[in-house]
């Protein structure tokens, strides 16, 4: 009996989305404006929104009502940005796949109070490819990118300018930030907690519609949701031609039919809708194809009393194709795009594991502990290059997000890596019950008191406590601190430091105080210029701490100490 009552709740909702889908697909794709430099000008606001006809839904974005403009950069331009935050909310803004230095990277250390303005520089070292910003402060990150704050990023570059790829914004080049959302039947708002995501969105419109000219046109595509996963392919089950991963250019056109979407991941594809004017296809999901522990796919139960989307096969964007432009891009898909060196795990400097956990009732988390804003998880050699062996104990598919750097994927479950998932990437799907191995470099950047972040892009799971922290340091010098009010200087070295740390340049008696980031004070050491003295920490637990150097009739000297035992 319980079955055959199930069995008529899933006859009833599948016939009540049916029902619906006659009103979807009649409004037009929106198609952000656009934004260059190197001046770049963005307002965190309030906005409202109809996602649905005649209901308005309280959202948070750039600069409108959902979402915010494409800001279109050029490798090499140093570009200068305002973000100012309108809101009642504190926030930060994150420049996520950008290689940027740690301390404009734009996480919880770059906090935007309310009424505050937050005005980052730096140069654009990333090539071509797509990618996004999106707030990024702990605990609210999937609260604001579900209200609708997000965006995309054009990196272009000298090489991709050569290529016969489509590239006219809008015309031939269309940005289509996929996302599902949660929204409450009762008052139209958007929600955080529930299985129903229910709502599909494309550039913040519930299944639009997009003409596209009869020709080569290319899509940039993004999972902006919160935890669905994307199997992305065309109605007519047609081919069409990879172009680029999250970092870059693909080596060259890559023929498939299907390309898979988590979390933060990009893709670009173009599709050759040459001599077929007049036709109508659809943008699908095949969420059947994701497999089981995916979310969007077979966690779901097909419908069986859970979100009719898990697991299903649906439609996100009607594509109309019109006319063709007056000259539209002769794309070559023999054509070489660009060059990527893989990489050879012999010159690999350091191997790291890390290892996710929980889940059943617990948050997932790194290890065993969830994210501490003043724990230091990894501390990282200036010019590292590095194999971090990922390595999941949970039931769930994870998407494994690192800042700072572009990574290569040397294998998943020790097999090979999808032909898609082949390139600079920053985004990794790590399977259930599995493992990956990711292998990059660390350089240009360091800072060993501002950390950047690696973390689960499914944004409950970030905001729950699945992300960590670590540093990129030069190990090739002591950290020098300037005293303040004085031409003398002060080692405190190694920094970072595991059992010890020594002063050096200590003229005169006084105290050494170290200090947590809550302000609270872990030690106190009285020294004198008698001596270098050696000041054991080998008790203090892993961080980032300030410490005064203290001495009597002279100038305070202050800095920042990294504290990582090894493990």
């Amino acid at each position: 009996m319980k079955t055959l009552r199930l069995k008529i709740i899933a006859a009833l909702v599948m016939f009540s989305l049916n029902a619906v889908q006659a009103q979807w697909f009649t409004e037009p794709l929106n198609i952000m404006d656009t934004m260059s430099g190197p001046n770049y000008n963005l307002t965190f606001q309030n906005g409202i929104w109809q996602f649905y006809s005649g209901v308005n839904t309280g959202t948070l974005a750039y600069n409108g009502n959902v979402l915010g403009p494409t800001l279109i950069m050029n490798e090499g331009d140093s570009v200068h940005i305002t973000v100012t935050n309108t809101t009642s909310e504190v926030t930060s803004t994150h420049w996520h796949g950008f290689h940027v230095p740690a301390n404009v990277d734009g996480t919880h250390y770059n906090a935007i109070q309310p009424g505050e303005t937050w005005t980052p520089s730096f140069k654009i070292m990333n090539k071509a490819a797509t990618y996004w910003y999106h707030p990024h402060l702990y605990g609210t990150t999937n609260r604001h990118v579900s209200k609708g704050a997000s965006g995309m990023i054009i990196v272009r570059d000298e090489e991709e300018a050569t290529k016969d790829l489509p590239r006219t914004y809008g015309v031939d080049d269309f940005p289509l930030v996929i996302q599902s959302k949660i929204i409450n039947p009762n008052n139209g708002q958007i929600v955080l907690t529930g299985p129903f995501d229910s709502t599909m969105t494309v550039n913040g419109v519930v299944k639009p519609y997009l003409e596209v000219p009869a020709q080569p046109v290319r899509f940039r595509m993004l999972n902006g949701a919160s935890r669905r996963n994307f199997m992305i392919g065309l109605s007519d089950d047609r081919n069409y031609h990879q172009i680029a991963t999250d970092g870059s250019l693909t080596p060259e056109p890559r023929e498939m039919n299907r390309v898979f979407l988590g979390n933060g991941e990009r893709s670009e594809i173009v599709v050759d809708f040459t001599g077929q004017e007049d036709s109508t296809y659809y943008l699908m999901c095949y969420g059947t194809e994701l497999g089981a522990f995916v979310p969007g796919g077979a966690t779901g139960g097909g419908g069986m009393g859970a979100n009719p989307y898990d697991s299903a096969d649906y439609a996100i964007m009607r594509i109309d194709v019109v006319e063709a432009t007056n000259n539209p891009v002769p794309f070559d898909p023999n054509q070489t795009l660009t060059t990527i060196e893989p990489w050879d795990e012999n010159d690999a400097d350091t191997t790291r594991q890390i290892v996710f956990s929980g889940g059943l009732g617990e948050p997932f988390i790194f290890g065993d502990t969830v994210f501490l804003h003043n724990v230091i998880n990894q501390v990282v050699p200036l010019g590292n290059i590095e194999i971090w062996e990922l390595v999941n104990t949970t039931f769930l598919t994870h998407p494994f997000h690192v800042h700072d750097v572009q990574f290569q994927i040397l294998d998943i479950d020790d097999g090979p890596v999808p032909i898609a998932e082949q390139g600079l990437k920053d985004v990794v799907n790590v399977p259930a019950f599995g493992s990956a191995r990711i292998m990059m470099q660390f350089l240009d950047f360091f800072n060993p008191d501002t950390a950047y972040m690696y973390h689960c892009h499914n944004l409950a799971h970030e905001d729950e406590g699945m992300m960590a922290q670590f540093v990129v340091v030069d190990t090739t010098s002591s950290v020098v601190t300037n005293i303040q009010e004085s031409d003398r200087q002060v080692a405190v070295y190694p920094n970072p430091a595991d059992v010890f740390v020594q002063l050096q340049g200590v003229s005169g008696d006084g105290q050494f105080i170290l200090r947590d980031m809550l302000g609270r004070v872990v030690l106190v050491k009285q020294v004198n210029g008698n001596s270098e003295p050696r000041i054991s920490v080998s008790d203090i637990v892993d961080g980032v701490y300030s410490y005064s150097l203290e001495l009597i009739n002279e100038p305070d000297v202050l800095g920042k100490l990294v504290i990582r035992h090894p493990r």
